[in-house]
């Protein structure tokens, strides 16, 4: 791969660019293991990156499977295909890329997306017509066949530890689930735990997530596991390598766009007013560290001039301010 990194980078003559106030980021590519993402400004710089991936696949026999690849493309225009070869008699084969649309999903390593950067519960249609099972039925099966069983409680927290927690927390750090959707999800698992520790009717929920010095279960909310390693991901790209922390910054310039304000968003509450966003995966974060009362200070440079809900400190109506400027494109 390192190989073909060096060969593609050749022809990348027009890489994307990842604007942000602290700095502009050239991206052409994004690895792992031997699956690859290549962007590119335009449709013509994307066709010679693929002529770049084709011709290295040739000349080494690496196989390059069309019907698992896809275009996704902001503008229109001729069709991107890839060349292969299956042997020196047949030659070479086009094929034309397969083109997504915006709300089409596809699964990049273990996410499963929109180009927009939705993300869902429920089970999806995928680009090819295939279609996932989401974390919502999964959960919901698992639970089914718990029940079937005569799992005591003891049982029942081990397997939400080796395996529903695990096929939880790994997904819905990466995506864009809203908190309202990890607190529908967390009120079935408080309901699985209720039925195999057999609590009573009378005893409320809060109980489960009680320290177990003052007489609780002790079990975390998967709402805090979940954050909790969305938090450390963010903290460690703010304090990473450069690359890292343009990335990281320009999802908090983009929070402020969206929230209309210029201050420190990981400082200041700015969810209380807002409606929820879910293709931006920093927000749901952010709601989770107001609620926890935690903030993040950080180097970033802010502007001078402050935003039209920095002004507006008034709580009443401030849904309402806020929707009004985000109609009119007011301000920031």
């Amino acid at each position: 791969m390192c190989w073909m990194c060096a060969a593609t980078g050749q022809k990348a003559e027009q890489p994307y660019e990842y604007i942000t106030t602290q700095g502009t980021l050239k991206i052409t590519k994004t690895l792992y293991a031997d699956d690859g993402t290549y962007m590119s400004r335009t449709r013509k710089g994307a066709q010679r990156v693929i002529d770049a991936v084709s011709d290295f696949a040739i000349c080494t026999g690496t196989i390059v499977k069309p019907e698992k690849s896809f275009v996704y493309s902001t503008r229109e225009g001729e069709e991107i295909k890839v060349r292969t070869m299956e042997d020196k008699e047949s030659g070479y084969s086009h094929y034309a890329l397969k083109e997504i649309r915006s709300k089409d999903f596809f699964r990049h390593l273990r996410n499963i997306q929109t180009a927009e950067g939705r993300t869902s519960m429920l089970n999806v249609n995928m680009y090819d017509g295939t279609k996932k099972e989401g974390i919502k039925q999964r959960q919901e099966r698992n639970m089914r066949i718990m029940k079937a069983r005569n799992i005591t409680g003891a049982g029942a927290m081990q397997v939400l530890k080796v395996v529903i927690y695990k096929q939880i927390i790994y997904p819905a750090q990466f995506a864009q689930y809203t908190n309202k959707d990890i607190e529908k999800l967390q009120e079935k698992i408080d309901a699985m735990i209720r039925k195999h520790t057999r609590m009573s009717q009378r005893l409320p929920s809060d109980i489960i997530h009680t320290h177990e010095q003052m007489g609780g279960i002790g079990e975390a909310k998967i709402d805090d596991m979940i954050h909790t390693e969305k938090l450390i991901m963010l903290l460690q790209k703010l304090s990473g390598e450069k690359k890292m922390r343009v990335i990281a910054n320009g999802a908090i310039g983009r929070l402020q766009e969206y929230t209309k304000s210029n201050k420190n968003t990981l400082t200041t509450d700015v969810t209380n007013h807002t409606d929820d966003e879910p293709s931006m995966w920093l927000y749901s974060l952010k709601e989770w560290m107001e609620y926890r009362n935690i903030t993040i200070k950080t180097n970033r440079q802010h502007a001078d001039e402050p935003a039209i809900m920095d002004i507006c400190t008034r709580k009443t109506d401030r849904g309402k301010i806020w929707q009004w400027a985000r109609k009119e494109k007011y301000g920031r």
